[in-house]
């Protein structure tokens, strides 16, 4: 597959660059092309028999998460955010460094510092205020419920943010937490994640500024149907 990545691509660019589905026939490895980035080899695991995907895991790939935060920073730093917001845990690390190389181009600027606010999954001692929203797992179909505290709430409140995010497959995750901040009054100034997977697309995010959404490329959901 040829990468086809460039700076300036857009949805429709990644939608004919990286196609949605592909026939599964025994294959092991899906072979990746990360705007910036180049080439990167991914194992196919099987979520289900009908339905195998490229496993992209960020949260133990130090060089990977250091290469797409430099990459990223530099494009989220348009926004001039004040704060990061993702949900535990796989984004966590890109999120952390993403910080990092935004307060370096920050620094040079004589900007405030840039930091995050994490959403849980669990509900955490620390919290005596939790807002919470439901959203159900859509390979194991159990639900489950993303917290944040009232204090990280007033923080969001007081600056500006953009949320961040490894892979958005089915929106489910990100329109609920946007349920969620909707419901205090707060919105993201973007939405930034490294990839879309199957036909995720712009449209299926309940956000109002759609091109404000940003994928650096797509990952195939490889099916037998």
């Amino acid at each position: 597959m040829s990468c086809g990545c460039s700076e300036d691509s857009q949805e429709s660019e990644i939608r004919m660059a990286y196609p949605s589905t592909i026939p599964y026939a025994g294959q092991k490895w899906h072979k990746l092309c990360i705007q910036s980035i180049g080439p990167i080899t991914l194992p196919i695991v099987e979520v289900n028999p009908n339905l195998h995907i490229a496993s992209f895991v960020l949260i133990d790939n130090y060089d990977l998460v250091r290469r797409l935060s430099r990459v990223m920073a530099r494009k989220i730093c348009m926004y001039n955010p004040e704060y990061l917001l993702c949900v535990e845990a796989k984004s966590l690390p890109l999120t952390y460094a993403i910080c990092d190389c935004l307060n370096m181009l920050y620094r040079r600027q004589r900007k405030k510092k840039v930091r995050y606010v994490v959403v849980r999954k669990t509900k955490k001692v620390y919290m005596k205020f939790p807002y919470s929203v439901t959203i159900s797992s859509i390979t194991t179909g159990a639900r489950q419920k993303l917290y944040i505290d009232r204090n990280d709430i007033t923080k969001l409140r007081k600056h500006s943010f953009v949320l961040v995010d490894d892979v958005i497959s089915t929106g489910s995750t990100v329109n609920a937490l946007l349920r969620l901040l909707k419901r205090v009054h707060l919105s993201p100034r973007a939405i930034w994640t490294v990839l879309f997977e199957g036909e995720m697309s712009v449209t299926k995010v309940n956000y109002p500024h759609k091109s404000r959404i940003h994928a650096l490329g797509r990952l195939p959901l490889y099916t037998t149907e």
